[in-house]
């Protein structure tokens, strides 16, 4: 898996977010329009990066991911962001 680079997003910004934040997808058959959930994953990872929280792990399923991603999005030392 490669994350690196600055890119610009011309989609849309998730609005639905999983009903647990605790635990987000990724998957290059989900759609960014999805809530990130297990069985209605995001389809790239600058959505579940959007949608993470404080605490959040995002699993990206193993893929091709092209592009990259930069995010604002900061855990803290008790609860950081974790890309697995």
């Amino acid at each position: 898996m490669f994350l690196s680079a600055k890119v610009a997003c011309g989609g849309s910004v998730p609005t639905t977010l999983a009903a647990s934040t605790t635990d987000l997808y990724v998957s290059t058959t989900g759609s960014d329009s999805n809530s990130g959930t297990q069985s209605s994953p995001f389809k790239t990872i600058l959505a579940a990066s959007l949608a993470a929280q404080a605490g959040t792990t995002v699993h990206v399923a193993a893929g091709t991911y092209y592009g990259g991603f930069e995010t604002t999005a900061s855990g803290t030392a008790a609860a950081p962001i974790h890309y697995v």
